[in-house]
């Protein structure tokens, strides 16, 4: 499991290990704001999160037609559901290899489908197009 530790206390000169330490005291923080109270720091965390999602959904609803594997006319929402899977299911592996778990996915996708229409063999490539692109995202802020 990921962490995130949000905290407004002078940090520590070892952090703990986590995913990420967001801390307006932290050495070379650029916050403005540094008197953020912890509930501030959370709500701002959520705020940041929140908007990477608005721009995530954003980017597929934009661009999704000009995928070679978009049938016809078939709306965004069918789509959807599958961009959706796969950007979070990236999230919750460890690897990079969207085949190691695609048996998986396709097991649970009728569970998540919500109201798309498309069977796991047409959501799929979408699926696994969300998967490579948080890898690409993740690759270049290496």
């Amino acid at each position: 499991m990921d962490i995130i530790i949000t905290d407004h206390h002078m940090p520590p000169d070892d952090l703990p290990k986590a995913c990420a330490v967001v801390n307006v005291h932290q050495a070379g923080d650029q916050y403005d704001y540094k008197e953020l109270a912890g509930a501030g720091v959370a709500f701002k965390l959520c705020q940041a999160l929140y908007q990477k999602l608005e721009n995530t959904t954003a980017y597929w609803e934009k661009y999704y037609r000009e995928r070679e594997y978009v049938e016809g006319d078939l709306a965004y929402v069918h789509y959807e559901p599958a961009y959706r899977y796969g950007w979070e299911s990236r999230a919750r592996y460890d690897h990079d290899d969207f085949a190691k778990v695609e048996t998986e996915l396709e097991k649970n996708w009728k569970k998540y489908r919500a109201d798309s229409c498309l069977e796991w063999g047409a959501a799929r490539p979408a699926a696994e197009d969300a998967w490579n692109r948080v890898n690409r995202e993740y690759e270049s802020k290496k």
